[in-house]
């Protein structure tokens, strides 16, 4: 695989950017299809290795970076629809990174995390809309932990919070009925998954759950693992943190007045 100079990467799609702009240079026919193609080449670039194929092609200096960001800007520039990327950062499998081992999912989400969070806190359908019907727990346990990954990432900048986290987790709670597969599991470590996505989106916005339509089906799931005498003391102790909360529900009256005052929009 001939190596790629990023950096000129960087100034070359910075520059057709402007072109196009101020239409100097017109957009490629099919510049959709021209955008998954620019996607499909770029993942190649970065994952595909020669002679190992469970390792990162890349290792992300700064000039990588900054080229692999600016061409993936200018792929969405092309009008890339969000399906057709998506789906790789649920992919399970791990390759080597210079920092250890790594999913594909969180190597692409260190890259892109700017554009992929904006993209999830666009609308509170937005999950639901691109992630697609889930099938299996499989399905469910990918995808749930990826959105921890990006809840933890809301969590530690400041500006992705600011922007997009309470966007983002209303759209994790209206996708909350998708994740029914993990906490009806009988693997303990499912549950604790789904526990630990509800406590995450707790620490960006823990007001919003009183005033959100799946407020009775989240209250009902976590009352049903509270009672459940299957699961251990180092469980139950996590879910007892979640308990103030949701004690606080009927004794915080600005709570209650608001979802009042919803209920009767």
């Amino acid at each position: 695989m001939n190596p790629v100079r990023w950096s000129l990467i960087f100034t070359i799609t910075r520059g057709l950017r402007l072109l196009h702009d101020v239409r100097l240079l017109v957009k490629p026919n099919q510049s959709e299809q021209y955008a998954k193609e620019l996607w499909t080449t770029m993942l190649t670039k970065m994952i595909t290795h020669e002679e190992y194929c469970d390792k990162a092609n890349i290792v992300l200096v700064i000039d990588n970076q900054r080229g692999l960001q600016a061409l993936f800007d200018y792929i969405i520039y092309l009008g890339i629809k969000p399906n057709e990327v998506l789906p790789y950062f649920f992919q399970s499998t791990r390759i080597h990174t210079d920092s250890g081992m790594a999913t594909v999912g969180t190597y692409l989400l260190t890259l892109f995390k700017h554009q992929i969070t904006s993209w999830l806190g666009t609308s509170p359908h937005f999950i639901i809309n691109n992630i697609g019907e889930i099938k299996t727990v499989d399905q469910c346990r990918l995808i749930v932990s990826f959105l921890t990954i990006v809840l933890d990432l809301c969590s530690r900048e400041k500006d992705i919070r600011q922007q997009c986290g309470r966007q983002f987790v209303d759209g994790i709670y209206t996708c909350w009925p998708l994740f029914i597969l993990l906490y009806r599991s009988t693997n303990i470590d499912d549950k604790l998954l789904i526990l630990t996505l509800l406590t995450k989106t707790f620490i960006i916005d823990s007001r919003l759950l009183i005033l959100h339509e799946q407020f009775d089906n989240i209250s009902q799931m976590y009352l049903s693992l509270l009672i459940d005498k299957q699961l251990n003391l180092t469980f139950k102790t996590r879910l007892l943190d979640l308990l103030p909360f949701f004690a606080s529900l009927d004794t915080d009256e600005d709570l209650k007045e608001d979802k009042r005052k919803k209920m009767v929009r």
